[in-house]
């Protein structure tokens, strides 16, 4: 059995002022302890009386409990503090606020990837999903049970305001700042708002490919990677953005190309080609690799813009062939799609 200090004191100022030493049993220690607390000097009830009637609550204090969150729930992460204003070595001021941290002693409580807080008081307990009055009350249930350590317990939980983080993430590749990154406190911090915080390579990294990896129980299989796609939560897409958990990993991978093109029609090489990160990439390009079929109508080319409506621009590729003149060799953005018809007539 464990007991608070201020039962503790109380007790022994029992003990000096009556001279009374005896062997007190569990019942009585509750009893003496009620009494010294409430100031009653008359004659205690009964050990053997029911719980209920042993103590009584004064209507004119309100019950701090009733005060404490019941809209938000607990997530994985969320730093809780936890208090028992019956852990006081004094009997608390009337006037002052029983939430003040001046006034009561400090618990943190991580809520860790299960879900679940641990607190030698009442061993591990989920939280997740609960909000911060529903996890106190079930706190004060098991710490008030017959064989719990309070008669009575005043169980205060709140989101921790203390500065410390929910626990780190770490980002690798293609962005400014790599390594750990603090999950602050009092937010929910997303894969875009984290990459945001460090700094992206725009002209390097695959913003579209970024990969959020979670963290498993140990021996379990790796998981499969969570694709995020920067581009379009820019472009308020937000569908594969995440809130970030402890131990998680965020990858940004290097691009390869700035984007690819496409090309068809009478070529021998139809398909995507990649645009390269180092040059600019023309459709005199495109042509070469793809290499024109045998009834190619090279004089009339069709270049379609991506995102652009009307009719395409048509290129004399015999011209830029022959001639080598630039000006008339458009350069190609990502998405630009090249068709290559065939001639009417074999000659």
């Amino acid at each position: 059995m464990i007991f608070s200090r201020g039962f503790l004191r109380a007790t022994r100022f029992f003990f000096l002022h009556f001279g009374v030493w005896v062997l007190l049993t569990p019942g009585a220690w509750s009893q003496a302890r009620l009494s010294l607390r409430s100031g009653d000097s008359t004659e205690s009830p009964s050990p053997s009386a029911p719980r209920e009637l042993r103590a009584t609550s004064d209507p004119a204090k309100n019950n701090p409990m009733d005060s404490l969150d019941d809209k938000k729930s607990i997530a994985v992460g969320n730093l809780l503090e936890f208090r028992v204003l019956e852990d006081l070595d004094e009997e608390p001021d009337s006037k002052a606020d029983p939430n003040s941290p001046k006034t009561l002693p400090m618990n943190l409580l991580q809520v860790s990837d299960s879900g679940e807080v641990e607190h030698p008081y009442f061993g591990r307990l989920m939280a997740k999903g609960k909000t911060h009055r529903q996890l106190a009350e079930e706190i004060k249930k098991i710490l008030e049970k017959p064989d719990g350590y309070y008669y009575q317990a005043t169980v205060l939980i709140s989101l921790a305001t203390s500065g410390v983080s929910r626990g780190k993430v770490y980002i690798s590749g293609a962005v400014t700042k790599p390594g750990p990154f603090e999950i602050p406190v009092n937010e929910n911090m997303t894969v875009s708002k984290a990459l945001s915080s460090v700094g992206v390579m725009e002209d390097r990294a695959a913003i579209n490919q970024i990969k959020l990896i979670r963290k498993v129980p140990e021996g379990a299989p790796p998981p499969e990677p969570i694709v995020v796609n920067l581009d379009d939560i820019r472009k308020g897409i937000t569908g594969s953005d995440r809130v970030l958990e402890p131990e998680d990993q965020i990858i940004v991978p290097a691009a390869t190309s700035r984007g690819q093109v496409s090309i068809a029609g009478n070529v021998v090489q139809v398909g995507n080609y990649p645009i390269p990160l180092d040059r600019e990439y023309t459709v005199k390009d495109v042509v070469v690799q793809a290499k024109f079929g045998d009834f190619a109508d090279k004089r009339r080319v069709k270049l379609f813009r991506k995102g652009e409506k009307g009719e395409p621009m048509e290129i004399d590729m015999v011209k830029i062939l022959e001639t080598g003149e630039e000006q008339m060799n458009p350069v190609l953005q990502d998405g630009d799609h090249i068709f290559v018809p065939k001639r009417l007539f074999n000659f």
